[in-house]
């Protein structure tokens, strides 16, 4: 009797466990510690460890020093908290002029301001000003209100009005009307529609959870607006242009220019067509340790 046998078949399951992908290396960030314009210091910014602006500085083209600054804190949650504006006299006497206490709500970014005088030992007034925001992102949308309100010489409708595109100021809007006693109603208004590059821009993690320094930043004089400083640099990304037009003027479209630092892609400088003049920001940016 011949015997065939026949090796057994094993099924053996395959316990073999695909390894996770590596994390990426942590990404680089980059500061922007200064800003000029136009060739003029005016904005020097320092920064705590958490990369969050303690400290945003004034330059006194007079003197050629930096002199007045405001000094911010921030909760937990990153947002800042209180804003103090503090004055120096011939760069030795420091005093405390105001402080802004901010509230954030649900919809809304308030401030509680203290006026102080006599080199900040006495309180000389208190004001409130609310900010509208209505996205979930906690971006500002409205500034001032649409409502009619009383001035001196008459009853007046100011707000300055945000729309996004994700994290991307699409249009801003600038609205001042007037109705004196005894005149005609008189509208000013100011629109800009923005493009973006997808380029990142380097001062968006500090002025996102900062609209005081956003304010700052921007020239944003509330109510009257600037002539120089527009949210061109206080999105997400840097703006690749933007349309400009007012009740009076055409549109005009203007293109922005940058020269970006060799080995990163952030701006060195940045040039704007502008509405009268060529605006050129110039930024100092240093990488984090």
């Amino acid at each position: 009797m011949l015997l065939i046998i026949a090796p057994a078949c094993q099924c053996k399951k395959d316990n073999s466990v695909t390894p996770p992908p590596r994390p990426e290396p942590p990404k680089d960030i980059y500061l922007v510690t200064a800003i000029r314009v136009n060739n003029i210091p005016k904005d020097s910014l320092v920064y705590n460890d958490k990369h969050q602006v303690t400290e945003r500085w004034d330059y006194n083209p007079t003197y050629r020093i930096w002199q007045n600054y405001i000094a911010y804190t921030y909760n937990q949650e990153g947002y800042v908290s209180m804003a103090r504006y503090y004055n120096e006299n011939d760069n030795t006497i420091r005093s405390l002029s105001q402080k802004d206490s901010v509230a954030w709500n649900a919809d809304r970014f308030i401030i509680y301001t203290t006026f102080y005088r006599e080199l900040g030992n006495e309180i000389s007034g208190y004001d409130t000003l609310n900010y509208l925001q209505t996205n979930n992102q906690r971006m500002l949308t409205l500034v001032g209100t649409k409502d009619t309100i009383s001035i001196v010489v008459g009853v007046a409708v100011l707000y300055k009005q945000y729309q996004y595109n994700g994290k991307d100021i699409t249009q801003f809007q600038d609205i001042n009307w007037y109705h004196v006693y005894n005149g005609e109603p008189e509208l000013l208004s100011n629109t800009f529609d923005l493009a973006y590059l997808p380029l990142e821009n380097p001062l968006f993690p500090q002025v996102s959870k900062n609209p005081l320094l956003f304010r700052t930043i921007g020239g944003d004089k509330f109510p009257y607006p600037s002539d120089e400083y527009y949210p061109y640099l206080l999105s997400e990304h840097l703006t690749a242009a933007f349309t400009y037009k007012t009740d009076k003027v055409p549109p005009k479209i203007c293109p922005i220019t940058y020269k970006m630092y060799d080995t990163t892609q952030y701006p060195q400088t940045q040039s704007i067509p502008g509405i009268n003049k060529t605006i050129a920001y110039t930024y100092k940016v240093i990488k984090a340790d």
